[in-house]
């Protein structure tokens, strides 16, 4: 499945943002979702750096690790949710309670992730958001 190419609401639809405080590893996702043809947005290497990109970015999906820096994604992850982004948390890690409370919807890779597991679950969010029509909430 090709990427959208259209805009909603301001919002590239193949905008994925890249939030992982592994720098070796946010690089190689950057890289992996640009030759999926993709546009990422970032990476972020911390919980900061996602939020200072959010207030400019309106990301149509994202691909988050769970521990970053010794925090965890959720204050993010939530944030995206209210956006109505598409999540897909790529961890080593996966055995978070939030995961079913809160973001039930969302996609789950472990870590390490390889590109047909990357590529799989982007057009996997891809589809679920042009099912849904959600609109996208705009940074103001």
């Amino acid at each position: 499945m090709a990427p959208y190419a259209a805009t909603f609401h301001g919002c590239r639809l193949t905008d994925v943002l890249i939030l992982d405080d592994e720098v070796l590893i946010a690089y190689d996702l950057t890289e992996t979702v640009r030759g999926l043809g993709y546009e990422p947005v970032g990476p972020a290497c911390s919980l900061n750096e996602a939020y200072l990109i959010l207030e400019e970015k309106c990301p149509n999906l994202a691909l988050l690790d769970i521990d970053i820096g010794g925090e965890t994604v959720w204050p993010v992850a939530r944030k995206l949710k209210e956006m109505g982004c598409g999540i897909c948390f790529v961890s080593a890690n996966t055995t978070h309670d939030e995961l079913i409370t809160e973001f039930p919807l969302a996609q789950v890779v472990d870590k390490p992730a390889n590109v047909a597991d990357i590529a799989h679950t982007l057009a996997t969010l891809e589809t679920q958001d042009a099912a849904s029509a959600t609109p996208r909430v705009v940074p103001a």
